[in-house]
C-alpha cells in the first residue's frame, strides 16, 4: 500500500473499505481490505479469483473498474500468528443498490420506469458476457451491484464466481445468499445437500430476477424461491400493475421469464436478452415520442427542418448518446 494514502474508512460492509489517494496521480480510489489466516489457501484462491475476473472485465462498463491488488504479511501483536492482508484497489463507488433501495423504502420513493430501464441496460449485458464466458457469478443480489459517483450501476464481488464446464447436473460447493438464490438451490439447501447439482448459470438468472423484483417493488422478496413462493410473486406482480400501470406488462413479462421456477424451462441470460431490450427500448421510444410532441406544436405528426433540429437538440440533452442509437425512429 506504499503507493497510496489512506484517507478514511467508508461504507458499512463485512470488509474494511477505505477511500484512498494514489500518490502518483492524486486520483481518489477505494481499497477493500481482506485479512485471512496465512495458511487459508481456499480463501486466498477466492480472493485471487475475484481479482483475476475483475481484471478480465476491466474494460467493460458493466463491471467495477479494477486497478490492482496489494498483498502484505501482517504479524498479530504479541503472537506468532501471521495473517495475509489483501487490498483490492478499484474505482471509488458511492454505495450499493441495496443501500439505495433501503433509502427508497423509507421514503416510499418508487423507481420510475426510466430508472429501472437504466439499471437493466447497465447490468444485463454484463451478465450476458459472464454467461458467454461460462462464468457463473453465484451471488447476484442488490448488495453486489454498486453505484459509481455518477449513479451508474456496476457488477461487483466476483469472489465466489466460477467457470462452469457442464450444464444442469454440474456439481459444486454451495454458495449464495438465501433470499436471492434460485428455487432449485433453495430446494437443495432445505435438503441439507453438501454440494449443489444445479446449473449455476441458469441459477444466476433467477437471482437477477429476484434482484430486479426487489428494486421494482421495494418489497422483501424472501420466500419467492420456496415451493409455495408463487403466491407471493403474484402479490408483487399485482403491486407492479398498480405502481407502473402501462409499463407493467413489459416488466412482468420480463420478470416472469427470469423467475421461471423450473430450471429446465428457464431461459439463460442471452435467450432473455430480447425481453430486456424491449423493456429498455420501450422507455426510450416513449421519451422520444414525448419530445416529438413537444416540438410538434400543431400535433400534425410532421416536422419541418427547424422542428427536426429542435428534436435533435432535445434528444441530445435528455437521452445519453449511447442510448440514442437504440431508438426506433418513426
Amino acid at each position: 500500500m506504499d503507493s497510496y494514502i489512506i484517507d478514511k474508512r467508508i461504507g458499512q460492509s463485512q470488509f474494511e473499505v477505505y477511500q484512498i489517494t494514489e500518490k502518483a496521480t492524486k486520483k481518489t480510489l477505494a481499497v477493500k481490505i481482506i485479512e485471512i489466516p496465512e495458511q487459508d489457501l481456499e480463501k486466498e484462491n477466492e480472493i485471487l479469483n475475484e481479482c483475476s475476473l475483475l481484471s478480465f472485465f476491466v474494460d467493460h462498463e458493466s463491471f467495477v473498474s479494477f486497478k490492482g491488488v496489494t498483498r502484505d504479511i501482517v504479524q498479530i501483536q504479541n503472537s506468532n500468528i501471521k495473517k495475509v492482508r489483501y487490498g483490492i484497489v478499484m474505482d471509488l463507488m458511492k454505495g450499493s443498490l441495496e443501500d439505495e433501495i433501503k433509502v427508497r423504502v423509507v421514503t416510499k420513493h418508487y423507481y420510475d420506469i426510466a430508472e429501472i430501464s437504466k439499471f437493466v441496460d447497465q447490468t444485463y449485458d454484463g451478465f450476458v458476457l459472464l454467461e458467454s464466458k461460462k462464468i457463473a457469478h453465484r451471488d447476484i443480489k442488490p448488495g453486489n451491484i454498486l453505484l459509481d459517483k455518477l449513479g451508474n450501476y456496476k457488477i461487483a464481488d466476483l469472489g465466489v464466481s466460477k467457470f462452469v464446464k457442464g450444464g444442469i447436473g454440474t456439481t459444486g460447493t454451495w454458495v449464495g445468499t438465501l433470499t436471492y438464490i434460485s428455487s432449485e438451490l433453495m430446494e437443495e439447501y432445505l435438503m441439507h445437500a453438501e454440494q449443489t447439482h444445479c446449473n449455476p448459470l441458469i441459477s444466476d438468472v433467477f437471482s437477477y430476477g429476484l434482484t430486479l423484483l426487489r428494486m421494482v417493488t421495494l418489497e422483501n422478496v424472501a420466500g419467492i424461491n420456496l415451493q409455495d413462493g408463487d403466491n407471493k410473486k403474484k402479490i408483487l406482480f399485482d403491486k407492479i400493475r398498480d405502481v407502473y400501470q402501462e409499463s407493467a406488462p413489459y416488466l412482468i413479462q420480463f420478470l416472469d421469464k427470469l423467475l421461471e421456477r423450473d430450471q429446465n424451462k428457464r431461459k439463460n441470460f442471452r435467450e432473455n436478452q430480447m425481453l430486456a431490450s424491449i423493456l429498455t427500448e420501450n422507455v426510450i421510444n416513449k421519451r422520444v415520442k414525448e419530445l416529438f410532441d413537444v416540438v410538434d406544436e400543431g400535433m400534425t405528426g410532421l416536422l419541418d427542418t427547424n422542428g427536426i433540429l429542435n428534436l435533435c437538440f432535445l434528444l441530445d440533452n435528455s437521452i445519453p448518446k449511447e442510448e440514442i442509437k437504440k431508438v426506433n425512429m418513426f
